[in-house]
């Protein structure tokens, strides 16, 4: 898994601002490992999308709990406990379009990546929960590739993992980023979520790359 950064960077005004510049290197290593690359040039296989949606169902379900977990009530976290932004339903009901497993067994990356999230502190959750919401924006556009790659129409199916909110995206990411810039500017706590977030985009690169090599694909980049 890759290790988080620990580089000093000056503190933005606000944590929304912070986490974006402050995980820049993070967010752009996850999108350059070879499953993602092949999603984004619409050369990505049915088999291995379909294997990796099981892998990220595994890791939605296990930051799920770990969110239900906290007994935080603060307006930060009811954000990111709002049950509207859980990504399961997404990707059980694309999995039962593909045919896939709704009970996967856990890769090794996938392994480390669930006792990373089980042990995560609160912090770190918040931090985690924002590279998953995150990733709404660039989903949207992904979908083209998707389909273009497996022959897909959008409107049958198989596409909610990537656009879960559709046209209400842009007002669901506005509301979240809402949420972390009226968090209290505090240094260190920023920090902590940094934390978790540069952890999550380690998550998905390794995630994303733990079958590449085994999978149909693995010489299409």
């Amino acid at each position: 898994m890759t290790i988080p950064t620990d580089i000093p960077i000056p503190v933005s005004p606000d944590l929304a601002s912070y986490l974006r510049e402050s995980t820049r290197a993070a967010h752009q290593d996850a999108e350059k490992r070879p499953l993602n690359r092949a999603l984004a040039r619409g050369t990505i296989s049915r088999e291995a999308w379909v294997k990796h949606l099981e892998q990220l169902l595994l890791l939605h379900r296990a930051l799920e709990r770990r969110i239900d977990r906290s007994p935080r009530t603060d307006a930060c976290w009811r954000t990111i406990a709002d049950p509207a932004r859980r990504r399961t339903p997404d990707l059980e009901a694309d999995l039962a379009f593909y045919g896939g497993s709704p009970s996967p067994a856990a890769g090794p990356a996938t392994q480390a990546a669930l006792a990373a999230i089980e042990s995560a502190t609160d912090d770190e959750t918040i931090g985690m929960a924002y590279v998953i919401e995150g990733s709404t924006n660039g989903g949207r556009f992904l979908v083209r590739s998707l389909c273009r790659a497996l022959s897909l129409d959008p409107a049958t199916g198989g596409t909610r993992a990537l656009d879960p909110y559709g046209d209400a995206q842009p007002e669901r990411w506005s509301s979240f980023k809402a949420a972390l810039q009226a968090e209290p500017l505090d240094p260190e706590r920023f920090d902590r979520i940094r934390r978790g977030a540069d952890l999550m985009f380690g998550i998905v690169g390794d995630v994303a790359d733990q079958f590449w090599q085994e999978g149909p694909g693995a010489d299409s980049i």
